[in-house]
């Protein structure tokens, strides 16, 4: 009788585990992409990261110059870390990201603050945190999930031309709502 009490308690707290997925506009907009005459973006944030294709529609060279790039959360700066960056090389000066002229380029970039390692049990390893919290007991999360609506998420983006010239792009994303999570997969979507 004790075994079934204790399933039925372990059935009824698991099932009100919920994760929440964010809705972001960009600028105002539902339509996460960003264009002018050297560059175009579609972005695809998520809880930890925000994916990203740019592409690069001038007619020389361009590169990302991450060391000049950052991530606002909260109205804190946070130094950004992007694809293929070791966990523990995240502090570290990341080479620019080179762009040939009429090519694309998919990256992420994620906030190095969320990134922290764990040595909390046997078995220890880098962990990712979320952005913003996303997942754990209904109860305890949604009226943080509630409290996230509105607020902000900014990437400051450093571009540097062919020519040497360098042009800072600004994005605001908001969030504007959340939803059920659910899984796609940005890389192969475009």
């Amino acid at each position: 009788m004790k075994n079934i009490t204790f399933l039925i308690l372990v059935c009824l707290l698991t099932s009100c585990n919920k994760t929440y997925i964010y809705k972001y506009t960009l600028d105002g907009s539902k339509n996460l992409s960003y264009k002018d005459q050297s560059i175009a973006v579609q972005f695809a944030p998520n809880h930890k990261y925000f994916e990203f294709f740019i592409e690069n529609k001038s007619t020389t060279p361009i590169k990302i110059v991450w060391d000049e790039s950052v991530l606002v959360i909260n109205e804190i700066v946070s130094r950004l870390m992007h694809e293929n960056i070791r966990y523990s090389d995240r502090m570290s000066s990341a080479v620019p990201t080179f762009i040939p002229p009429g090519e694309k380029l998919y990256d992420l970039v994620a906030p190095t603050d969320f990134v922290t390692y764990s040595a909390v049990t046997s078995s220890s390893a880098w962990v990712q945190n979320s952005i913003y919290p996303d997942h754990g007991l209904k109860s305890i999360i949604l009226p943080m999930v509630k409290a996230s609506v509105g607020k902000h998420v900014k990437l400051y983006l450093m571009v540097e031309g062919g020519d040497g010239s360098k042009k800072l792009n600004v994005f605001d994303f908001k969030i504007e709502g959340y939803g059920k999570k659910t899984y796609k997969n940005f890389y192969q979507g475009l």
